[in-house]
């Protein structure tokens, strides 16, 4: 092989071998550019929804909302108003209450009641615990092994507490009379881990119901 044939040779192997390296260096490039595109795809759309760095999204946990709540251990049935003498307005909320299932015995004159009504709120002890002039809540046994406690022991047992309203001094203006469409809400606290809040609204008219007579709320 002469010289000038060498050199062609050399010239022909040497463009080849530099098409190839540029080849295979595009190759790497966009293999890598596809990899960073699959990356920043991830990131966008929230596929990858931990992290170990602490940076991820934070998800509550369950049991420390099941801490926060509470339990009831009263369970409320009907609630009614009776109507007060002269008509057109209630003068006494009276709620049937039991032991909510799963519960263990609820002293009803150690619990307290929070009454809020006309803008104005008011807080309720039991009549055998409050002081003179202090208002106040009563319960009558409706069926209970002793009615002369205020005591529910078994899940039988049932009583009806009493909230009477007609603040005639004005010195508790929450326990004004209830006008027909207006409301009140009662939160019953048997213990400072338990409470239970209860709504109650007039009826719009109360035309045809006589006075002693009582109305559902």
């Amino acid at each position: 092989m002469s010289g000038s044939d060498a050199a062609r040779e050399f010239d022909k192997s040497h463009r080849i071998r530099t098409s190839v390296g540029r080849r295979q260096l595009l190759a790497a490039v966009s293999g890598l550019a596809g990899l960073a595109g699959c990356s920043a795809l991830s990131d966008d759309d929230g596929s990858d929804g931990g992290s170990d760095d602490g940076h991820g999204p934070v998800v509550a946990d369950a049991g420390e909302e099941a801490e926060t709540q509470t339990v009831d251990t009263v369970a409320v049935g009907e609630t009614r108003g009776r109507v007060a003498s002269g008509g057109a307005s209630i003068g006494r909320v009276q709620m049937a209450v039991q032991l909510a299932q799963g519960s263990e015995q609820v002293d009803l004159s150690a619990m307290t009641i929070q009454y809020v009504a006309h803008d104005a709120s008011v807080t309720l002890a039991h009549q055998s615990t409050s002081t003179d002039g202090e208002p106040a809540f009563g319960t009558r046994a409706v069926s209970a092994e002793d009615e002369h406690d205020a005591v529910l022991e078994s899940a039988s047992d049932e009583y009806e507490i009493v909230v009477p309203l007609g603040d005639a001094a004005g010195e508790y203006p929450a326990l004004r009379r209830l006008e027909p469409g207006t409301a009140a809400q009662l939160t019953l606290a048997p213990d400072t881990d338990a409470q239970r809040v209860v709504r109650v609204e007039v009826p719009s008219s109360l035309g045809d119901v006589e006075a002693g007579e009582t109305v559902a709320l």
